[in-house]
């Protein structure tokens, strides 16, 4: 994450950012579209009612969500406020959830922390379509209620993950998954979500700085939906600025960010700004690049899934266009070797940037959604 100071730091310097239509969440308007979206989900009774007395209730947390503390703190009270008895409900989260949700301080209510590597805590629930047995948490099969809550990824750009499988699964079913073709993948997660019954689905829409966009509650496909319009409404790049100096942030951890990233946030700041315009690229990244240099990189942006030949065509033409810096946790000798400026301090940014007037700060630039890049229209010859 991106500290306060560092973007402070970039205001005061004269950095614009784009204007969105859609403005995040504070804690006060999270906590009350929370509420409402409890109150009138879509697709489904209100949560106080679908959830009804005696049933085992349990929230299901398997990756990281932004101001998730707030979001499980206002759903527990929620089902406290609106019934007289105790609730059953327990937390089921992955062990990077858990250390969040314990650092926050926002609720004190037991986590139960899944470990794929104990049997004990699977339950069997079916065969897959490859005859492999699916074991899920034995939380999941023994509930009468399950309310996942996940944050929604545009689905253009990469393959929406299901919120309860494989990541509550054991260590075979993960490793089978990874290796599955794309609609085996999807015909055992559309099974096991079968299987384990209908939700009551919470799903939320992130924009820059992984600050809360909106909340939608109820059922699965029309949440999804939702949260969809939001996202593309608040990614899609539109209005180009054409700023003569760039700051893009990829704020993801370490383990996380990948080459990938850097090319996607590349071709996002060239829709930004004037040719030969110095893009600086702020991030955490640490995977080491291919052996060879700059071409072995391009080898490596194609095998991924959300790059096509155009977008390599966009790219090879990004970096002959643009003076590049990038700030990793990768050594400066080896950046430099790619042909590319290596940045330590925000102090040398402020030096880069000191004699442009436009400058412009794309936070998260690598989660932009580019639509297809204007070609210049051929000039006719006049007919004879």
């Amino acid at each position: 994450m991106i500290e306060n100071e560092f973007l402070q730091l970039l205001e005061e310097a004269g950095f614009d950012t784009p204007k969105q239509p859609i403005q995040p969440l504070t804690d006060d308007s999270l906590r009350q579209q929370l509420l409402e979206s409890l109150e009138k989900p879509v697709g489904y009774p209100p949560l106080r009612e679908y959830c009804v007395v005696g049933d085992r209730i349990v929230l299901a947390i398997g990756a990281a969500i932004p101001q998730i503390g707030l979001v499980v703190q206002g759903i527990l009270e929620h089902l406290r406020a609106t019934r007289a008895e105790p609730i059953d409900c327990q937390l089921l989260v992955t062990p990077a959830v858990a250390r969040v949700l314990k650092a926050s301080d926002l609720t004190s209510h037991e986590l139960h922390v899944h470990d794929a590597t104990d049997e004990q805590s699977l339950a069997f629930l079916s065969v897959g379509c490859e005859d492999q047995a699916i074991y899920v948490n034995r939380l999941l099969f023994d509930a009468d209620c399950v309310i996942p809550i996940h944050l929604a990824a545009i689905s253009n750009q990469q393959q929406q993950s299901d919120p309860l499988f494989p990541t509550f699964s054991g260590v075979a079913n993960r490793d089978q998954f990874e290796t599955m073709s794309t609609k085996h993948r999807q015909s055992d997660v559309t099974q096991v979500n079968n299987q384990l019954g209908s939700f009551f689905c919470i799903e939320l829409a992130a924009g820059a700085g992984q600050r809360i966009l909106s909340i939608a509650s109820g059922d699965r496909g029309q949440v999804h939906q939702a949260t969809q319009e939001s996202l593309r409404r608040y990614w899609n790049v539109k209005s180009r600025n054409m700023a003569d100096c760039v700051v893009a942030t990829i704020e993801t951890q370490a383990d996380e960010t990948t080459w990938s990233d850097v090319f996607q946030a590349l071709l996002v700041c060239d829709r930004f700004v004037t040719s030969h315009a110095p893009i600086m690229l702020w991030t955490e990244l640490q995977q080491l690049p291919n052996k060879s240099v700059r071409s072995s990189l391009l080898k490596s942006f194609k095998k991924s899934a959300d790059s096509s030949q155009q977008d390599l065509i966009e790219l090879e033409a990004v970096i002959e266009n643009h003076p590049i810096f990038l700030r990793s946790r990768l050594p400066t000798a080896l950046i430099e070797d790619l042909g590319i400026g290596s940045l330590e301090t925000p102090e040398q940014m402020l030096r880069i940037s000191g004699k442009h007037a436009k400058k412009l700060l794309l936070r998260d630039a690598h989660r932009w959604q580019l639509t297809a890049k204007p070609q210049p229209i051929a000039k006719r010859g006049r007919r004879r």
